[in-house]
């Protein structure tokens, strides 16, 4: 369960899951997981389970949506603007030089497995 996290989704696509998809998590272009620091097609919509492999997979492509963060994301961090980028597990890393931005963190996280709403760019 995501608590006290709401989201406001943009434009729902289906894509086939070429390995299981965790929802919360960033997709690939290809239907896999977003790499580490590269940007992805979306994030996969919120359900009770995971896309396994050649399922219909429902990607969100914008709008203000929650990923599971890999690490803490602070409100000093947000104030500044913070950009997200893919860990290698599709989950939300701050983007370093060079990563691909895939949106703006808008609520802290205390640390990997926590969940942030995202303003997807």
């Amino acid at each position: 369960m995501i608590p006290q996290l709401t989201e406001n989704p943009g434009k729902t696509i289906t894509i086939t899951a070429r390995e299981v998809l965790q929802p919360y998590r960033f997709v690939g272009f290809s239907g896999h997981v977003c790499g580490a620091g590269e940007k992805s097609l979306g994030v996969a919509a919120s359900q009770s389970s995971p896309f396994h492999v050649d399922e219909d997979a429902a990607v969100v492509t914008d709008g203000v949506v929650i990923v599971e963060a890999s690490e803490k994301i602070d409100l000093v961090e947000i104030s500044k603007g913070v950009a997200i980028t893919s860990d290698i597990n599709g989950r939300g890393a701050k983007a370093g030089g060079g990563d691909a931005v895939n949106g703006y963190a808008i609520s802290p996280s205390s640390g990997p497995g926590d969940h942030i709403r995202l303003k997807m760019v």
